[in-house]
Formats: structure tokens, sequence, C-alpha cells
């Protein structure tokens, strides 16, 4: 599937059949995307009509409703625990309202109600000589009861002491609880996930955004722009997007391969794993110009790096014989 963002006559394009990643460099364009999407599918009201933003957003060519998807955002801290707090808004509130359905819960409402009963009973038996009065409360009191209590980790610590990983973590596996029970067609979007997960956190939140898509349908798009995150996978190259000067969209991995060896300036034949390592490691450079740093600038790095005692290598050799040459 095709999404296609337009601002005015500018119009910004990604394939979207999986998870998208979105590297680059250009953070503006990206952040731009992120807030379309933001905005269409939420009750976000256009001012004008002339408005960047009014129906500005495009699934192959289409407007797809604005009712068409729940969108979830995060990007920091803060949004993963208003996901996970008790709030009107939060998908902790809808878990736990869908699940006061159940006939176990029922059962527990039911012993809770009959405790409440005797007690009310009880201190309506010491409040009767003072007059025609009466204590009484309604079964929606426990709901408050419960909307009111407060969500911390397993240790009743404040949620701000769990990394960023685990809030990611538990908001994905909240996500996908909410969605087995109220099934609906979401679109989870994870910007600039480089800036608050390490590289290893990133690769298994990754596998986790793929068993989300592969059950339920899941849709991700994840904005990237620092060096090793991005994940480039055989089936799934033509969701990796970068944005900088212009746009590029990675073509399927069977045409890069043969675009490489055919274009490669001495004869080469690259191994499938390394054209994918390969392509993680430059992602961020390509559609941007001069992106090639100069020999000065990796001799000055070299000669800074080496005061802090970091060692600079070039791999060479094919990934079976690797090996590497200091600098």
């Amino acid at each position: 599937m095709k999404i296609t963002i337009r601002d005015f006559e500018k119009t910004l394009s990604f394939n979207l059949d999986h998870i998208a990643q979105l590297c680059g460099q250009n953070i503006m364009k990206k952040t731009y995307i992120c807030e379309s999407i933001r905005r269409y599918f939420s009750s976000f009201k256009y001012s004008e009509e002339k408005n960047k933003w009014r129906d500005n957003v495009l699934f192959d060519n289409e407007n797809p409703g604005r009712k068409a998807y729940s969108v979830i955002s995060l990007s920091n801290p803060a949004d993963m625990m208003a996901v996970i707090k008790l709030t009107k808004q939060s998908l902790m509130y809808e878990f736990l309202k869908s699940s006061m359905q159940d006939f176990q819960w029922q059962k527990q409402m039911e012993i809770i109600e009959n405790q409440l009963a005797e007690m009310f009973l009880e201190l309506n038996n010491r409040i009767k000589d003072f007059g025609n009065i009466a204590m009484t409360y309604s079964v929606s009191d426990v709901w408050d009861m419960i909307q009111k209590s407060t969500v911390t980790d397993t240790n009743e610590n404040d949620l701000s002491e769990l990394s960023n990983y685990e809030l990611c973590t538990t908001c994905l596996g909240l996500l996908e609880g909410v969605i087995e029970r109220m099934p609906r067609k979401t679109i989870l979007i994870l910007e600039n996930a480089d800036h608050f997960l390490t590289r290893e956190e990133y690769r298994q939140v990754f596998r986790k955004l793929g068993q989300l898509n592969y059950k339920h349908g899941i849709l991700s798009i994840v904005t990237l722009s620092l060096d090793g995150y991005l994940v480039a996978e055989r089936d799934d190259l033509e969701d990796v997007t970068v944005f900088n000067d212009t746009e590029f969209s990675l073509p399927s991995f069977e045409y890069l391969c043969d675009f490489i060896e055919f274009n490669y300036p001495i004869q080469r034949t690259m191994q499938e794993d390394e054209v994918l390592t390969v392509i993680e490691k430059c992602v961020h450079n390509i559609a941007r110009e001069n992106a090639l740093v100069s020999i000065e600038e990796n001799v000055i790095c070299k000669l800074i790096n080496n005061t802090l005692q970091m060692e600079e290598k070039v791999a060479c050799g094919t990934e079976s014989e690797r090996h590497f040459i200091e600098l």
C-alpha cells in the first residue's frame, strides 16, 4: 500500500505493507508525515478550508476516511506512560473496561456487592435512630474505585522507574490485549525510536511489531535517523524509505542485488546477508548530496578518536572471509 502525504503542491510518499521504516536525516519531512497521520485519524478540527492538514493523507491515492484506522503514537517515555496509565483516553482504560464484561469479573463483582451490602446494612442500622435517613451506593462506584487506581510497576514504584524498553514492550503488549478484545484496523507510530531505544532493544521491538502485524494486521510506522538501527530484511526491503534531499524507497531485494552486481566498479558478487548489512550501515546517506566524507574528515575524526582510545578499522573481504584493517 502506498501512503501519500500532501503539503499543498508537494507530496511525500512511502510504502506501508507491514512495518514502514522511514530513514534519513530530513527530520522535518518525517515529522510532518507522522503529524499528518495523527491529525487525520483523530478528532482534530480543521480551522479553515485552505489548510495544509485537511484531507492530506492518501492511501493508494484515495482518502481512506478519518475513522478507517485507530492511531497509537509513541515518541517518548511520556507518551508510553500515558498509554499505560488509567485515564479515559488510555489503552489501559479500554482494556480494563472491556475486561469487566468477563464472567469471572462478574462473579468477583457479585462478591464485592454482597460485601458492600452487608457493610451498608450495618452502617444504616447505626444511623437509623438519627432520623429518616440512610446511606446508599451504586455498582458503578466499584468501577469508579478501579478508575482511581494507580498503575505502578510490580514493586509499586512509579512508572517512570521503568526503562524505556520496558515501557515500550508494555505498550505493545497492552495494544495486543485491546485488539484481541476489540479488533480494529490500527496504525502504530514509533517516532524517533532510535532516540529512546538502544540498537538491540529496537531489534527486539521490531520482531514484536512483525508479530503484531502477522497476528492482528497492525501496521507500524517507525522513524529512524541514527546509524545502525535499520533492520533490513529480505522480504520487507520495499517498506524502507529514505528522506533526505529527496525521497527514495528501496526496491525489491532481488532488484537491488542485480543492480549492485551490474553497477559495482569492479567484478564482485556480494552475499545476500552482506547486501543487507551494507544497506543497514549506509541507508541514512542515500538520497543525500555530498554525503560521503572527505579524506581530511576521516583523518581528523581518527585523530580525535585515538585520544579516546577508540579504534578505526575497515572491513575487507566477503562475509565468510571477513577481516579488518586498522587505519
